[in-house]
């Protein structure tokens, strides 16, 4: 009767055992233990893998032999638990000298992702290249962004503190096109351009300009703006039917003085975290040096919604000589506006998309730093081009797991290993033996 229910017991674990091996052999599972899950891809990464379908092929160039311990192929074998279709082929390219040739291939350690005839080549094989490298191919065209050019706007590829060279990447990195566009010097705005951003515009545009600028929004077109004060661009006009105003004045906060910041750098304590703009924007962004705008309560057949307000222990000073009284600048409430300060809006009417900031500083390479402020300003690119699904991802951070031991502690775990615990497997197993040979 003991040895039946043995051998049920056994039989009954062989079979459990059978199904757990063929479960895992069905269902590829994997966890991850590290403190910021660096060896788990990302929400964008899943997304972009399944976002490319089935027709999706890795080409790994590696040395014969190379990637010994299989890094880069690990990595990539992440992409495939969520889309098995892809496919992943490892190739030399000194025995493959075509191949190479054909995708500009001339290092070991490269990807190329190909789908149909369009193809992408990964250089940094981290997460967020392959990742970004998967959006930009999943797009099946590549929209056009235009920033007005002519009137002191900010540099896109300069090299000073204010340029926008590090958002022109990310827009690039994600699959955008990025050109400058001169108005002054076009009869048009090209069909092919999607959106327009109008940055900090240091002097008015010409009427011209304004012309064209408001025939291509009016027949559908989706506009940026990021005016500085006390400059409007000359484009007031353009706000006035959705109830928008802009406000003369440079708004300032006495809360952010009292948290040790610039009293003219308003924090922003009102926003809709549930609007598709904000989806990735996990801190509060800030405005540098802002101005203000007020919403008249109007209606017609648009949509319109505050995005940015704040300074609400602040106000907007309309005094431009501000430095007279010896840098102290006073309420005074007979002019100035008080906070809270509305600083951004956002339209839809129809076809056309609109967002206005009273800043343009805040998205310059100075504060690159701050991701909150370059994820508002791919929130709301990706809103007025209707490309929310998907966004660009940044490297994840390592954080150091290492263990720091003393020398008396490492003495201690060697001899607790190395020396006890076997002894005292030994030990219980001579104590099996013993037992059952005098039983």
């Amino acid at each position: 009767m003991m040895r039946l229910r043995y051998l049920t017991a056994l039989l009954l674990s062989s079979v459990l055992l059978v199904l757990v091996l063929l479960g895992a052999y069905q269902h590829d599972r994997q966890w991850d233990w590290t403190k910021n899950r660096r060896h788990t891809l990302s929400a964008q990464s899943v997304q972009a893998v399944n976002a490319l379908g089935a027709d999706v092929e890795g080409l790994l160039f590696v040395e014969e032999g190379g990637d010994p311990d299989g890094v880069l192929r690990r990595r990539l074998e992440r992409y495939q638990l969520h889309n098995p279709a892809f496919k992943l082929r490892v190739i030399d390219p000194d025995l493959n000298p075509d191949i190479a040739k054909r995708y500009n291939v001339r290092e070991i350690g490269v990807l190329v992702l190909r789908r149909d005839q369009r193809w992408e080549k990964v250089n940094t094989l981290d997460e967020a290249g392959i990742t970004n490298a998967m959006l930009r191919l999943a797009k099946q065209t590549r929209q056009q962004i235009a920033f007005l050019t002519g009137h002191g706007e900010h540099e896109l590829t300069g090299a000073g503190r204010m340029a926008y060279r590090q958002w022109v990447a990310q827009l690039k990195n994600e699959g955008y096109g990025v050109v400058s566009l001169p108005l002054a010097q076009r009869k048009q705005i090209a069909d092919q351009v999607e959106l327009v951003v109008v940055a900090g515009p240091q002097s008015a545009l010409f009427e011209p300009e304004k012309q064209r600028l408001q025939q291509w929004f009016a027949a559908g077109g989706k506009l940026l703006l990021l005016l500085d004060p006390p400059s409007d661009g000359g484009l007031a006009s353009l706000l006035t039917p959705y109830g928008i105003q802009l406000q003369p004045g440079l708004v300032i906060d006495r809360g952010a003085q009292l948290l040790g910041s610039n009293p003219t750098t308003p924090m922003i304590t009102q926003f809709p975290k549930s609007h598709a703009i904000f989806k990735g924007v996990d801190q509060v962004p800030f405005l540098v040096t802002a101005g203000g705008l007020t919403l008249q309560r109007t209606a017609g057949p648009w949509h319109r919604e505050k995005l940015l307000a704040g300074a609400e222990q602040g106000w907007l000073e309309r005094d431009r000589q501000v430095q007279r009284q010896g840098g102290q600048v006073r309420f005074d409430a007979q002019t100035d506006l008080p906070g809270p300060v509305v600083m951004g809006a956002a339209v839809v009417e129809g076809k056309k998309r609109l967002v206005v900031v009273r800043d343009s500083d805040f998205v310059a390479d100075r504060y690159s730093r701050y991701p909150a402020n370059q994820a508002l300003a791919m929130g709301m690119v990706r809103w007025l081009l209707e490309d929310e699904a998907m966004s660009a991802i940044t490297p994840k951070a390592v954080v150091d797991a290492g263990l720091t031991m003393e020398e008396g502690q490492v003495q201690m775990l060697f001899v607790l290993f190395v020396i006890l615990l076997p002894f005292i497997f030994f030990g219980i197993g001579l104590w099996v033996w013993w037992s059952r040979r005098h039983r």
